[in-house]
């Protein structure tokens, strides 16, 4: 199965046969824009988490059939990550620069502490992710050409990378997106 989101309308598809079709599932509940995704899975129930710009989190425990949404709080959300059960989950808020954290398959959040995640810019940080257990987060700040990094959930970050901007090979130009595996 491929998911794939879009910022225009319908919003999010769904292909079944590698990509050969698609089916919108905009009218099951995924109807805003919809920006980053991530899917876990606790081996009973394949859990899929959108970020959808205006709505917050909408989340899928059935194959996308229908969604609820499980808002952290913030509703300019870019970005999603989560451990490889879906049980920890993590939501970059992009207008607020904040990160938001549940540890219970999106039923509770609370706003990271994220102390040295220094988001600058007047354009914000747009791209999380997460280890496969859920300690390691990633945050990619594309105004400061950055990648933030936190070992303790989402408590503590500090740079691990700041990428020469430019177009010269080699050189990359506004990190969007981040995903860890290991």
């Amino acid at each position: 199965i491929i998911w794939m989101t879009d910022k225009t309308s319908p919003y999010v598809y769904k292909s079944t046969n590698g990509g050969s079709s698609w089916t919108s599932v905009f009218s099951t509940g995924a109807d805003a824009k919809a920006y980053g995704m991530v899917i876990g899975n606790d081996g009973v129930n394949e859990k899929i988490y959108i970020g959808n710009d205006g709505v917050g989190v909408i989340k899928s425990t059935n194959g996308g059939s229908s969604w609820s949404t499980v808002n952290p709080g913030g509703l300019a959300i870019s970005d999603v990550a989560t451990s490889s059960n879906g049980t920890i989950v993590y939501a970059l808020d992009y207008s607020n620069k904040r990160v938001y954290k549940s540890t219970n398959s999106g039923t509770n959040w609370s706003q990271c502490a994220a102390t040295g995640l220094a988001l600058g810019g007047t354009t914000p940080a747009s791209g999380i992710g997460a280890s496969p257990d859920g300690n390691t987060v990633i945050v990619a700040d594309s105004p400061a050409d950055a990648l933030f990094k936190s070992t303790d959930g989402c408590s503590t970050f500090s740079v691990i990378s700041s990428i020469t901007t430019g177009t010269s090979a080699g050189q990359v130009n506004f990190p969007y997106q981040v995903e860890v595996r290991a």
